[in-house]
């Protein structure tokens, strides 16, 4: 009995934590800009435990994963968190001991491929 209020202490205590920032690798805007119109979109996943306690804070660095998809510069960048039916499930056959939360980022950008002339 008691291993069962603390685990449903921990699962209303407990919430997962993402930080979505940029470290300046790449110009990011989030207005349109000339010249960016190669549109990528990126599915990411990240991974929480324990009810969403562990890691306390997970960092998410944006233009590593805009520069990992060729882009020199991205403007237009929307970012939106969901869960799919697969994540829900797994959370509740694990009971809650892993917890995926996927991020969903699109962006428009000037890619490695075009020329110098389109970046500021």
């Amino acid at each position: 009995m008691r291993f069962l209020l603390i685990a449903f202490g921990l699962f209303i205590c407990s919430c997962s934590r993402t930080l979505i920032k940029s470290n300046g690798k790449i110009p990011i805007s989030i207005r349109p800009q000339e010249y960016h119109q190669t549109k990528i979109e990126i599915d990411h996943e990240v991974p929480f435990y324990l009810w969403g306690s562990l890691p306390y804070r997970n960092t998410v660095y944006l233009d590593e994963l805009l520069q990992e998809k060729g882009l020199r510069s991205a403007a237009n960048v929307s970012i939106t968190e969901y869960l799919t039916g697969w994540d829900i499930f797994r959370s509740i056959i694990s009971l809650g001991f892993y917890t995926p939360i996927h991020y969903k980022i699109n962006a428009f950008g000037v890619n490695s491929r075009e020329t110098d002339r389109f970046l500021p």
